[in-house]
């Protein structure tokens, strides 16, 4: 099976003389190059290559002045490994402060799959780690020794945004944010393991960003960030998409795509509404019910698992004073149609609806992206997606697939909170 590994900084070039190394050493300088099959992206590889500009089968991250200021991105090798000069970016960009600007390393792999990534860095501030199109995969507390981080990614198809045919994914991108944060080694190996695919909408999907980054300005989605809160034994593929409804999720392609992946003892999650609301024939104890029951005996027919998601909330209030709560019907239908086949559901659209009224319009708007009702940033994904893991780690195990369900529980952590700053 497929196995790589790429290790960074100047220690390690002699490796490149060796022909006895199964390592492949990488400076700063080395951009990607489709020929090649790896090297790092900056604004110069965004505006040449096409493929790089969809942020589905990208790193998700997404030069705000490229084609204003240029390089904003500069990156430097030194004896620990390949970092992002932050004071070049700020002074490119006529600000005070240094900036977050993602240090994006992307390698090319034989073909679409789950493939185990074990990355080593060195980050004296906290440090955050994306993987795909922006899926966070760790938050971690700065140290001056060097971490060792091992997590699942997953590389498949999809339709991206705008498009109407499938794209092959074929690439692995690892993205290292933070401070100074130093990109040491990258060992890619592929490997068997359980996913986790995600059908739903715009609150849901990998959402792009730009940069330089920040999180409180980025549109995100709850299942972007799950990876945050499973074990390296498990992998997460998201094939959300905006504007989506039960309905057109099927009809567009997407769903065709996880049809072709999934496997015996995979899970599906599925969180739809949002748009079905406003279809006269996806009423919610009708065509969208309907449909749900379609998905989850489609699923079960060949060994997976499904799982429903009921809405999560969105921030929107009377003029009384009152939570005005639009989505209410839809997850009863959720919850009714995981009822009838004994399979979990987890109440999103209830626990988020709890924290909104107990934090009031303002302090949630924090968690939304700016003047945005539906939306969260990332933030709110993160928020969002560590609840639904606590509402389906606490559930109680019953029905004919209680052992299924239950070692998925065994993949997920908790984490600390992730608070806006301001």
């Amino acid at each position: 099976m497929y196995a790589k590994t790429y290790v960074f900084g100047n220690k390690n070039q002699k490796l490149n003389t060796d022909s006895r190394s199964k390592e492949t050493a990488v400076t700063g300088g080395q951009l990607y190059d489709a020929g090649l099959g790896y090297g790092f992206v900056t604004e110069a590889d965004f505006r040449s290559n096409e493929m790089l500009q969809m942020p589905e089968l990208s790193s998700g991250f997404v030069p705000a002045y490229a084609d204003t200021i240029g390089e904003v991105t500069r990156i430097v090798t030194d004896d620990l490994g390949c970092h992002v000069d932050g004071r070049y970016a700020a002074c490119r960009l006529g600000i005070q402060e240094r900036c977050m600007i993602p240090l994006c390393f992307r390698a090319d792999v034989e073909r679409s799959g789950n493939y185990q990534i074990t990355l080593e860095y060195q980050s004296e501030a906290e440090a955050m780690i994306f993987a795909g199109s922006r899926r966070l995969v760790c938050r971690s507390a700065g140290k001056e020794q060097k971490q060792s981080l091992t997590f699942v990614m997953n590389a498949c198809d999809i339709i991206p945004m705008g498009r109407n045919c499938i794209y092959e994914c074929k690439s692995i991108d690892i993205t290292l944010l933070g401070e100074n944060a130093n990109l040491c080694r990258i060992n890619i190996k592929q490997v068997n393991c359980p996913t986790i695919y995600i059908a739903g909408d715009s609150t849901v999907n990998d959402q792009p960003a730009w940069y330089p980054y920040q999180p409180e300005a980025a549109f995100a989605g709850w299942g972007q960030m799950l990876p945050a809160y499973l074990s390296g034994k498990i992998a997460v593929s998201n094939h959300a998409h905006p504007g989506q409804t039960v309905e057109t999720f099927r009809t567009e392609g997407h769903y065709a795509i996880i049809q072709a992946h999934i496997r015996f003892g995979d899970y599906l999650m599925l969180q739809f509404a949002h748009n079905d609301q406003k279809l006269a024939g996806l009423r919610a104890k009708e065509g969208y019910m309907e449909a749900l029951c379609r998905y989850i005996e489609e699923t079960l027919a060949i060994g997976a698992y499904p799982i429903l998601v009921t809405p999560v909330c969105r921030n929107t209030w009377r003029v009384n004073g009152m939570y005005a709560d639009s989505l209410e019907e839809y997850a009863q239908a959720c919850k009714q149609a995981a009822a009838r086949y004994q399979i979990p559901v987890i109440d999103l659209h209830g626990a988020s609806k709890d924290f909104i009224i107990q934090h009031g319009p303002e302090q949630t708007a924090r968690y939304y992206y700016p003047k945005d009702f539906t939306h969260p940033n990332d933030y709110g994904a993160y928020l969002f997606a560590g609840m639904a893991v606590k509402e389906y780690c606490g559930q109680m195990r019953t029905g004919n697939y209680a052992e299924a369900y239950g070692r998925l529980a065994g993949f997920m952590t908790r984490h600390s909170e992730w608070k806006p700053k301001v």
